[in-house]
């Protein structure tokens, strides 16, 4: 089984994108399509409970990824809570 190792980056993006490290390993492993970029990474793309999973990977040894960033096709990413706490006082404030 490969080994899915990864960045501090796609971490962050899992958390704030609400993706588990599972939904990762079955997006690489069991790919509906990759695509090929010109700086050696693979793009994998999965749909995994209605959501299309996009898994960046650069390639170890072995069947070994590295996970560069991860993201859900046609989704926006949500705003940290500080950041709703913000707009909403700023509404209070002005009226």
């Amino acid at each position: 089984m490969a080994k899915i190792v990864l960045t501090t980056h796609a971490v962050e993006r899992m958390w704030q994108r609400r993706i588990s490290q599972n939904m990762i390993e079955q997006t690489v492993q069991k790919a509906d399509g990759k695509k090929y970029e010109s700086d050696g990474d693979t793009q994998f793309h999965r749909t995994l409970k209605s959501r299309e999973i996009h898994v960046v990977a650069k390639p170890l040894e072995r069947d070994d990824w590295l996970i560069k960033t991860v993201w859900v096709d046609g989704e926006k990413d949500p705003h940290p809570l500080w950041k709703l706490l913000v707009k909403i006082a700023i509404r209070v404030l002005r009226r």
